[in-house]
């Protein structure tokens, strides 16, 4: 069936629908503390069902990203004012090699799959967040920034927690959900 001119899969009773392979949906997340999406990035279904969506961004793909309100990159502000300034979007490219990314139904966390140049695989980057909220056009989750490195051989690492703790500090994330 098509809605919202996409592919779905409808299920008995009208229950949880999937995309079928190979359609194009939009992975996106809101704002920190706010209901503005800040994040887009079209990608491709590779599987969908009761159990796992997996989708690929391949490289260069254009995205919407946040920025500060006079343009400026997130990441090049200072952690103390990062979260506190004015913010707006501008649309930018997926840059490295392509990703695959993978959510398991109800479950806080995204796991993506990163390759080198010349397709050696890389990593894999669990990316703690809201569990995914379907839509006809793709999926939504908050990013609740902090998250983890696995390495091939199995060695692992925590990533962005001065990024956490400055969160909680601007409160953007409560006691209770940092816990968790």
């Amino acid at each position: 069936m098509t809605e919202g001119g996409t592919t779905m899969r409808g299920h008995a009773g009208g229950a949880a629908r999937h995309w079928e392979p190979g359609t194009q949906i939009l992975w996106r997340y809101r704002e920190n503390g706010g209901a503005r999406i800040h994040i887009a990035r079209p990608v491709t279904v590779v599987r969908d069902d009761s159990e796992v969506l997996a989708v690929w961004m391949a490289p260069g793909t254009e995205c919407v990203k946040p920025v500060l309100a006079d343009g400026t990159p997130v990441h090049r502000e200072p952690l103390t004012t990062r979260y506190t300034k004015p913010r707006t979007v501008q649309k930018d490219r997926w840059f490295g090699t392509g990703v695959l990314k993978l959510a398991r139904p109800g479950e806080p966390w995204s796991v993506w799959l990163f390759w080198e140049p010349g397709w050696r695989f890389k990593n894999w980057y669990v990316n703690l967040e809201e569990p995914l909220a379907r839509w006809a056009g793709g999926v939504d989750s908050e990013d609740h920034f902090l998250d983890i490195s696995v390495q091939p051989d199995g060695g692992w690492h925590w990533r962005d927690e001065d990024e956490f703790a400055q969160a909680q500090r601007d409160g953007l994330m409560d006691p209770a959900l940092a816990r968790r």
